[in-house]
């Protein structure tokens, strides 16, 4: 029974890490929009700002104004959002495989200096090394997973600063042409 549970939890805690180890990744593949999406948004703003009217106290210029700056705001929030994404964060990784293969041999060694037959030790060694590969499996998921939230976190709230930033842009745009239209 001991062997079954063990090889359970060796596989869940396995697709676990690898799912994880794979979120980062569905993670960085999502920036190209990101960039594309802020690139159109910082176009806008840059044809705006070079026709944006003087300062002045009448109503449309003080919204675009605003309204600018709001935008702003919302370009700089995207831009932490991006850098807390791109952050280097440490990628737990299970035992290097070389290191685990001389552990291997070190316990087959062990296990046969405790009078154990060859089959014998090979399967203790076998045991020992499923037992250890079990919990950093689940170690390095459990770290992955905590590093990945915060980019999936940071990755959301930038999204909602992206698509605020372009409905910003585009309701400067339309008070940049009211204003122009009426002054």
């Amino acid at each position: 029974m001991a062997d079954n549970l063990d090889d359970y939890l060796e596989s869940l805690n396995a697709a676990a890490f690898t799912r994880e180890f794979e979120q980062e990744e569905h993670i960085m593949k999502s920036l190209p929009f990101f960039a594309a999406v802020l690139g159109i948004a910082v176009t806008i703003l840059a044809k705006i700002f070079e026709q944006r009217p003087r300062p002045t106290l009448n109503l449309w210029a003080v919204v675009t104004w605003f309204l600018l700056a709001a935008s702003l705001v919302a370009f700089a929030r995207i831009v932490w959002s991006l850098l807390q994404i791109v952050r280097k964060r440490g990628t737990l990784l299970p035992s290097d495989e070389i290191k685990m293969l001389e552990w291997s041999n070190d316990l087959v060694a062990f296990h046969k200096a405790a009078s154990l037959t060859d089959a014998a030790a090979r399967r203790a060694a076998q045991r020992d090394v499923q037992l250890r590969m079990i919990e950093e499996y689940a170690r390095c998921a459990v770290h992955n997973r905590r590093q990945n939230a915060v980019k999936i976190s940071e990755r959301s709230a930038g999204f909602t600063w992206l698509a605020g930033l372009m409905v910003l842009s585009i309701g400067t745009a339309a008070s940049l042409a009211l204003w122009k239209a009426l002054y």
